[in-house]
């Protein structure tokens, strides 16, 4: 990164840093132990900020003067997933070679966490068997280095709860080639509600993927993307009258 718009981006860093180590705490208790309230010191917090900021020199998203590389432009643009694997697979290339609807349903593996879990996930359609374990991969390596920051207690559940939350992907992948939503609930056990908010949010994601694609400078994953919004946002699912409880 030149040296004027890494230096321009060290108070937006800090910020987002703040931003990073609130979400961590909110998503480090999942299920049953979501509710739990977690206090907060100011001790705590400062000594969060440190191990975040660790995790980011280590996986190159800063430099040791706490300048913003490539990674971190991209991850600052993501809200409604987790930043640095949305970053991850951006950089690594998981997206590159893939069609817009598999692009896609990729993506929406990122948001599962926020939705219904499939109690009986089916695996992933052939086309896109190998997006997603890449992708799991690049979970199981970030779990790694959170645990090894001691941000989080267990990569291998972190990497359960990535695959375990695989079971949308299809239906997206099948809504993006043109399936009905009839089709789609044939798919996998999730409610109709619960498919209808996975898509909006993969909508939303995609957005802030395009975003990440731009601010990187990728003109090729940014049109995929803006492609992706195109063949998601259809039908039913997008219709103005339609009301599902978020």
């Amino acid at each position: 990164a030149d040296g004027a718009g890494g230096a321009g981006g060290a108070a937006a860093l800090e910020a987002r840093l703040e931003q990073l180590v609130r979400k961590r705490k909110l998503v480090e208790e999942v299920g049953e132990l979501r509710q739990q309230e977690v206090p907060l010191t100011a001790d705590d917090f400062g000594d969060q900020m440190r191990k975040m900021q660790r995790v980011l020199l280590r996986l190159g998203y800063v430099t040791d003067d706490k300048l913003v590389q490539l990674k971190g432009r991209a991850a600052a643009e993501v809200e409604s997933a987790d930043e640095l694997l949305a970053a991850e697979l951006i950089l690594n290339g998981d997206f590159n070679d893939l069609s817009a609807s598999a692009a896609t349903a990729l993506a929406s593996v990122l948001i599962a966490e926020k939705s219904d879990k499939v109690k009986r996930a089916p695996p992933p359609l052939p086309e896109l068997q190998v997006a997603f374990e890449s992708a799991t991969k690049a979970a199981a390596r970030l779990a790694a280095v959170y645990v090894d920051a001691r941000l989080q207690s267990d990569d291998e559940e972190c990497e359960a709860k990535f695959a375990a939350h695989s079971g949308l992907m299809n239906v997206v992948y099948a809504w993006c080639e043109g399936k009905s939503f009839a089709h789609l609930c044939t798919m996998c056990d999730a409610f109709e509600g619960s498919i209808i908010r996975h898509i909006r949010r993969t909508s939303e994601l995609l957005e802030e993927l395009k975003s990440a694609a731009k601010a990187i400078g990728n003109e090729e994953l940014f049109h995929k993307f803006g492609e992706g919004c195109t063949l998601i946002r259809r039908d039913i699912v997008f219709a103005a009258s339609l009301y599902v409880e978020s």
